[in-house]
């Protein structure tokens, strides 16, 4: 009884401090990431891809094991200072970078922006359903972190969804 309380103290004390971790790309290339144990795997993913300059299809630890998006830093079991190993997705870089940009734009209170970055975002040109699918991640990431753009991210996901209706049959 008293190991487990000392167990849950130390993921309480984990919870309220930021984590630092490492993710290396197969070239070397390394980023230190800096983020609370409740961020997403997803968002941590994201995160190190902008500064890696790189799309991320996935992160593992040293060992192989592949990281679940949907769970938190916490949930993960990672530790401070740990090294993931990331794998760059087959994704344009500036199509990335040009939804970034316009899903940024959902964070203004003027209707008529986000309306215009919905439609700006159905218009992308998506090579491949590798890249459908990140985009969608994007999008799916920006609804779950600001849940005020729900409605807008619907509305691109479903204009997507209609644009490029081949992929999903």
């Amino acid at each position: 009884l008293k190991k487990a309380n000392s167990q849950n103290l130390v993921c309480f004390a984990m919870a309220a401090q930021p984590v630092w971790l490492e993710v290396a790309l197969l070239s070397g290339r390394t980023e230190t990431i800096h983020a609370e144990a409740g961020t997403y795997v997803r968002q941590l993913k994201l995160d190190a891809g902008q500064l890696l300059h790189v799309s991320i299809a996935t992160l593992s630890r040293r060992d192989g094991t592949l990281l679940e998006e949907m769970l938190t830093i916490e949930e993960a079991q990672l530790q401070p200072g740990e090294v993931l190993q990331a794998t760059a997705a087959n994704v344009r870089v500036e199509m990335e970078g040009e939804a970034l940009r316009l899903l940024k734009l959902l964070d203004t209170d003027e209707p008529a922006t986000i309306n215009d970055c919905v439609y700006q975002v159905a218009d992308l040109e998506v090579e491949g359903p590798e890249e459908l699918e990140h985009l969608f991640q994007l999008i799916l990431t920006k609804a779950l972190s600001a849940p005020q753009t729900a409605a807008a991210c619907t509305d691109m996901m479903c204009g997507l969804r209609e644009r490029y209706a081949e992929v999903f049959q």
